[in-house]
């Protein structure tokens, strides 16, 4: 995922957050009404997993990736069309 690129992971961490990814796809099949107190509870228990240092890089990634669906948001709005003069 690229949300932990960059961010050192423990063999221990990344079973743990298989296991959490895991139980929340059994509970959430895809297709179902989005859920946001439970992709929040999601959001929470990986970072209860990480530490302090690993937590403000996946941040930092967060931020990254946030950025760059703005910037492909604004790329795919079309121009405006220029108003016609009398």
């Amino acid at each position: 995922m690229r949300l932990f690129q960059g961010v050192n992971l423990t063999d221990q961490q990344k079973t743990q957050i298989r296991q959490i990814m895991q139980q929340y796809r059994q509970a959430h099949a895809p297709g179902t009404p989005p859920d946001p107190q439970a992709r929040r509870q999601l959001h929470d228990q990986i970072l209860n997993v990480l530490t302090p240092a690993q937590r403000a890089q996946v941040e930092q990634n967060m931020q990254r990736m946030r950025q760059e669906r703005q910037n492909e948001r604004l790329q795919q709005r079309p121009a405006p069309e220029p108003s016609a003069t009398p």
